[in-house]
């Protein structure tokens, strides 16, 4: 299968890491190639019409370039964005789930950032129960609000359909990730994410252009999360990230913090 990841000329240490963890994973058959990423400079110029920032409007652009370059591949195709890791797992699982699809759809993310805290948890203890059977399961993303542009597979009928609906935004007024959280809520795309997910974040994730400084705290957390629901995912990996943001937050919020994940322990569950 063709993968496609976006990166800015500048961003080589993503180039690096990227291509790096895909050697190390990567199966006969999946080929990694660069597009080369719009950048807020191109957007200013082409004067490109739309409310949001110039570097959420270039992300919006270069998504859709890598969708448009997919159409001279047959197939489906692997588009991500260049903070993307992989597990040794990544591609044998979607080898399994491509040969035997469960379920019709246009899109497969293999990561996502949900931000409602009781589908966190319901993905926790999902989580916790999968580790268990090793198994791997779809989850409809029309019944899970989401927010995610990071690793996404487009499904070979679902790529004409799919440009459409971007070639449809004539200014860009909400960001990429928001776009197609609408469009699935909308129904204009069948889209689901595997889980446990596929493909986490690196450390270099917290380094956007995208994200503004106000939003970085939050999403240090929200992207834990994502990197503790992963295939690999661990809290031993992560300890000294966890103990600092518990160390950040009120008496009552860690009391609350305590009872919940008594209530999502393995051991809890048996009863």
């Amino acid at each position: 299968m063709k993968c496609f990841y976006i990166n800015l000329d500048r961003a080589t240490d993503r180039r690096q890491s990227i291509e790096a963890s895909f050697q190390r994973a990567a199966r006969p058959g999946w080929s990694l190639e660069r597009i080369a990423a719009f950048d807020a400079a191109y957007v200013e110029k082409a004067a490109v019409p739309g409310r949001i920032r110039p570097a959420e409007k270039a992300c919006f652009l270069s998504h859709k370039e890598a969708v448009r370059r997919s159409l001279a591949h047959e197939g489906p195709v692997f588009i991500l964005e260049d903070d993307v890791i992989f597990s040794d797992k990544t591609f044998a699982v979607l080898e399994a789930l491509l040969a035997r699809p469960p379920t019709a759809w246009d899109l497969w993310f293999t990561d996502i950032s949900v931000a409602h805290m009781g589908s966190m948890i319901e993905l926790a203890v999902l989580k916790i129960q999968m580790d268990a059977t090793r198994a791997v399961k779809t989850l409809n993303l029309r019944e899970l609000p989401f927010f995610s542009s990071a690793a996404y597979l487009v499904h070979e009928g679902a790529k004409t359909k799919f440009l459409g609906i971007m070639d449809a935004v004539t200014s860009f007024d909400v960001a990429y990730d928001s776009f197609l959280n609408q469009s699935v809520a909308d129904g204009k795309l069948e889209a689901h994410a595997i889980f446990p997910f596929l493909t986490t974040l690196s450390d270099l994730a917290g380094a956007s252009d995208i994200q503004s400084g106000a939003l970085r705290d939050g999403n240090t957390i929200l992207n834990l999360f994502r990197k503790l629901v992963w295939i690999d995912g661990s809290a031993a990996q992560h300890r000294e990230t966890l103990a600092a943001i518990t160390q950040s937050t009120s008496e009552e919020a860690r009391a609350f913090g305590t009872l919940w994940s008594a209530m999502i322990d393995k051991d809890f569950l048996r009863h």
